[in-house]
């Protein structure tokens, strides 16, 4: 889905911006595409996953508008394998058991 998006947003800019190389297209759509995973993550799914106090607590909370200044580069943002595997599995428990599968032509259920 984040594929065909990156290559819909690039096909647009490109119309916008013919003297664009394709590399300046494949990364400004790029950028683009992460703002919009961004934007999901801590608009809808954090507060949902989290609940509201939480991310209002930890300052998770998305901007309304304006930019965030408080950047560090000197913060480690590495994640223990530990902590990767730990989040893997809870994100793999918010899963159904089962997942109806659709014919792609005709958009029925075939389960």
């Amino acid at each position: 889905m984040w594929l065909r998006e990156h290559n819909r947003i690039a096909r647009e800019l490109g119309l916008v911006n013919p003297h664009w190389s394709d590399e300046v297209l494949f990364q400004e759509a790029r950028r683009v595409v992460i703002a919009e995973l961004q934007h999901i993550t801590y608009n809808e799914y954090l507060p949902v996953v989290l609940g509201q106090s939480i991310v209002a607590d930890y300052g998770l909370k998305a901007k309304s508008f304006g930019f965030y200044t408080g950047y560090d580069i000197n913060t480690n943002v590495g994640v223990l394998n530990a902590v990767g595997s730990a989040a893997l599995w809870f994100f793999a428990s918010l899963m159904p058991k089962t997942m109806p599968l659709y014919d792609s032509v005709t958009m029925h259920n075939i389960t």
